[in-house]
């Protein structure tokens, strides 16, 4: 089973995984200054976040579709999650990469093809 690159299913058009990482850092940041609790984050939290991607990337990003992006997210979280907890599946923070050998992958795309 040739299984491709996580970035093939993940990235496309101007998402890229440092752009995706600002995101996430951003909402994170958001969360703990204001406490937020909510699963609905407010439209500020989106425009800031494309704010801050704009200044560290200069792309430039809709309220809208950084709030697509943050859905999509929040939709892959709990199979995330539920992957990461399995045998011989490990989060690779610094490539930000979720690994596992091939046998492994082939049982976990058996049972969750959204994996």
């Amino acid at each position: 089973m040739n299984i491709p690159p996580q970035e093939m299913f993940l990235y496309k058009g101007k998402w890229t995984l440092k752009i995706e990482t600002i995101l996430v850092d951003t909402i994170i940041r958001l969360k703990e200054e204001t406490g937020w609790v909510l699963k609905e984050f407010p439209s500020y939290f989106m425009l800031t976040a494309g704010k801050e991607i704009e200044s560290m990337t200069a792309v430039l990003f809709t309220v809208e579709e950084v709030a697509v992006r943050v859905e999509m997210l929040l939709l892959r979280y709990p199979t995330f999650k539920k992957l990461v907890t399995q045998d011989g599946v490990h989060w690779d923070l610094p490539t930000k990469c979720v690994i596992a050998a091939e046998c492994v992958w082939k049982k976990i795309c058996k049972k969750n093809a959204f994996a």
